[in-house]
């Protein structure tokens, strides 16, 4: 389970990596479209990763899902199941296996902390303080699984546009299988221990954010969750202090703009082929390295498709 959901990134990572551009976003919607002469459309839809439990797809989503032939997302967790992508699983389990254990690294107090924590999830998740596995990969598998009450990563955008892909039979395509692995995976330990410290503290604070975020986002609010998540103080207010340099480069200079490039490149290849709906965290879309401003510059219109917070 943990190995298929290690690319789902929710609480602050989506929406903050947007914190480095000042630039707003055009239009009040998540949903754009992409236009360039000689070439199939392609939809633009900033994502949220997790979502209210038995929630659906607004119909706009779907209607853009519909029309595209290939749904390109950030990441597919089916991908390391398939024997082609056999060699990256096996870096993975590498890159995340340690000879100590969880208790023995992070210490028994800190791991019934996190215990407690997620026995209020919705549903309950267990992680065994007796795994040999890196602290990185702990820290990632709470940011993925864990959720405000409910609240849940099963419902968030992402993956209600992979079922209904499937559903109907549409070609999944990702961008991209272990770069942010490799960028956390280089986080120290130490510092991801204090980030793990202050989640069990401020967990009730992180649940309002979260919960917050969804509102703001079903409101189709780009602009307000843009101008919340701008200030730096805002955007790590959860983080120890000490630890703000390593975040902010994590966040604004790996996890946003080297993977906006990285993307750029494939989508060059991948938007000619065919009609595409491409989803992506919301963060990724915005400002002057985001994938909006960055299709202009290749020659693609842009437009908003605006949406009542009803539909």
């Amino acid at each position: 389970m943990i190995f298929r959901t290690l690319f789902t990134f929710i609480l602050f990572i989506v929406f903050s990596a947007v914190g480095i551009a000042q630039d707003k976003p055009d239009a009040e919607t998540f949903l754009w479209k992409a236009t360039k002469q000689g070439q199939p459309d392609t939809y633009l839809l900033g994502t949220l990763h997790i979502g209210k439990i038995n929630s659906t797809l607004p119909p706009p989503y779907l209607e853009a899902l519909k029309k595209s032939r290939q749904l390109i997302i950030e990441s597919n967790p089916d991908d390391l199941l398939q024997p082609q992508y056999s060699d990256d699983a096996q870096r993975l389990q590498l890159l995340a296996y340690s000879q100590q254990t969880l208790n023995e690294t992070l210490g028994k107090k800190r791991m019934d902390a996190i215990a407690e924590m997620t026995r209020q999830n919705e549903p309950p998740f267990h992680i065994n303080g007796d795994s040999h596995i890196r602290p990185w990969m702990l820290w990632i598998t709470l940011q993925t699984l864990y959720s405000p009450k409910g609240y849940s990563f099963h419902y968030g955008i992402d993956n209600l546009l992979i079922q209904q892909a499937k559903e109907r039979n549409k070609t999944i395509l990702s961008l991209e299988r272990m770069e942010p692995i490799y960028y956390l995976s280089n986080i120290p330990d130490d510092v991801l221990m204090r980030s793990l410290d202050m989640m069990i503290t401020h967990q009730n604070h992180a649940d309002k954010e979260q919960e917050m975020l969804v509102s703001l986002y079903e409101q189709q609010q780009a602009t307000k969750i843009w101008m919340k998540i701008n200030d730096d103080q805002e955007l790590l207010k959860f983080l120890p202090p000490q630890d703000y340099a390593v975040w902010k480069y994590f966040l604004h200079e790996q996890l946003l703009n080297e993977r906006n490039q990285q993307w750029l490149k494939k989508l060059d290849d991948l938007l000619p082929a065919a009609p595409s709906l491409v989803a992506v965290g919301s963060g990724h879309l915005f400002g002057e390295q985001g994938l909006i401003q960055q299709l202009r510059l290749r020659g693609y219109q842009v437009e908003p498709i605006l949406i009542s917070a009803t539909q």
